[in-house]
């Protein structure tokens, strides 16, 4: 186990190095289409406050195939420019016959009949409250627009769309740089700027229950009840508070200079990228029952850490080509679904153990004599079961429909409930296994240790007084203490 172990983590450097050799995007956005094919994407979602601005900068657009229309949209929230685009299906959204509402604007680009950009056209539409104002940066060939908000009425979140009018497949290629700030400067938007105080004050309550874990496996050092793997969750604990730290400082930065600092946001991937490791490893050890009531895997067990392990390296790394791709692009869109699909498998998978320690203990209540015991083992991990399936539900999918439903002005309140949903269930998960006496898990635990040890001593009583000739020799086993055991 340890060796296959060392061979996922190393795979798992390699694999976030490389990632974290590419450049970091933030709120100021640098994008590059090459041969885009796609005819509608969105490039960004801002929360803009009255005084805040959004600034769109193109060059090097060169139109590989002809077109019948390219360039953004901007819609007053994510529902219009959802709804704006299934209404668009069948007809161009720059062409005189779009019929469009009150919360949408378009720029086209402007094309010449040789089909080649020649730079932004007329605005069609008025966006209330909006102030939009049209330029070529000094000394260069970068044109943008600059879209402020002049009223606090119109405060709301703002996305900016991509749009691509052709007969057959398009191919262009063009860079896109986006600069979405509000008064301050804040770079996060409205919503998201409480993301740093957010992580901060998780980070210290974080803190606060590792020292308490600590103090409790001090308190129990010498107890027959204390495992290795309540080690493991100590630094598990502690690489959670490290991870909710780090993230609160990336934030920061963001917020204050568009993009995050690069030495801090490299630090807040590798320890988020172990951190997420050791929860699975310590997860699925717990629902086996490792170090509590077995001290070896079985087969079926070691192929589902075989399986389960490379694919939360595959989904860590996921996350972070989800924070580093610019948004807007093809790899970002791609990753986000991956992603998503690998981590419910993965949270799919950990509950596999649980439920096969389940079946066990259901056959051994009922076959070997100690029904009691098995009974009362059998509804620890139940517990634990429901503990997992409850907060598996709740952050993976409950939380991602809250996102797409609450106020603009409150979209940091999912980060708090996901991270309050991780503190209890750390808590929860500490309390049924904490290393004391009265502790149901860890002391049937033990029972089970001492009738293995009684068993081994009548055995050998046995073999002390076989009959003479028989070949039965006297064999002398050790002891194995609670300590040892895992």
């Amino acid at each position: 186990m340890t060796t296959v172990w060392m061979k996922v983590l190393a795979l798992a450097a390699m694999l976030v190095a490389a990632l974290l050799a590419t450049p970091v995007n933030a709120r100021i956005h640098h994008l590059e289409l090459k041969d885009e094919s796609r005819r509608y994407f969105i490039i960004s979602s801002f929360g803009l406050l009255q005084g805040g601005s959004i600034t769109i900068q193109v060059s090097d657009v060169h139109l590989k195939k002809p077109v019948e229309a390219v360039g953004f949209t901007v819609h007053r929230n994510m529902e219009a420019a959802i709804e704006y685009t299934m209404d668009m299906q069948d007809t161009c959204i720059f062409s005189d016959d779009a019929i469009v509402d009150e919360r949408s604007m378009r720029f086209p680009f402007t094309i010449s009949d040789t089909d080649q950009y020649t730079g932004w056209g007329t605005p069609l539409d008025d966006l209330a409250y909006v102030n939009v104002e049209a330029s070529t940066v000094d000394n260069t060939t970068v044109q943008q627009v600059v879209l402020s908000l002049n009223d606090k009425a119109g405060e709301d979140i703002y996305t900016v769309a991509f749009h691509i009018c052709a007969f057959g497949p398009p191919a262009i290629d063009a860079e896109i740089r986006m600069i979405e700030v509000n008064p301050g400067p804040d770079y996060l938007g409205a919503g998201l700027r409480q993301l740093p105080i957010v992580y901060g004050t998780t980070a210290a309550l974080f803190g606060v229950a590792a020292v308490a874990w600590a103090y409790i496996l001090w308190r129990n050092r010498s107890s027959m009840y204390l495992y290795k793997i309540h080690y493991m969750m100590l630094a598990l604990v502690c690489f959670k508070v490290l991870s909710s730290t780090f993230h609160a400082v990336d934030y920061h930065f963001i917020s204050t200079r568009g993009t995050p600092d690069e030495g801090w946001a490299i630090t807040y991937y590798v320890i988020n990228f172990a951190r997420g490791m050791l929860l699975f490893l310590t997860v699925l050890l717990v629902g086996v029952g490792y170090g509590f009531i077995k001290r070896v895997l079985s087969s079926k067990e070691k192929r589902l850490f075989m399986i389960v392990l490379p694919l939360q390296v595959f989904a860590n790394v996921a996350a972070i080509v989800l924070e580093e791709a610019a948004e807007g692009s093809r790899e970002r869109s791609a990753w986000r679904a991956i992603g998503f699909t690998i981590d419910l498998i993965c949270c799919g998978a950990i509950l596999f153990p649980i439920v096969w320690s389940i079946d066990h203990l259901q056959s051994a209540a009922e076959i070997d004599g100690k029904a009691a015991v098995s009974l009362q083992k059998l509804r620890l991990f139940r517990r634990f079961y429901v503990l997992m399936i409850g907060y598996i539900y709740l952050t993976r999918i409950i939380i991602y429909f809250m996102a797409s439903t609450v106020p603009f002005r409150y979209r940091w309140v999912t980060s708090l409930l996901t991270e309050l949903l991780t503190l209890g269930m750390y808590m929860v998960t500490g309390s049924m296994f904490s290393p004391h006496e009265g502790n149901d898990y860890v002391r049937l635990a033990r029972a089970d240790e001492e009738d293995e040890q009684a068993e081994s001593y009548e055995l050998e009583n046995v073999m002390t007084h076989a009959a003479p000739g028989t070949g039965v020799r006297k064999v002398n086993r050790p002891r194995i203490s609670g300590r040892d055991a895992d």
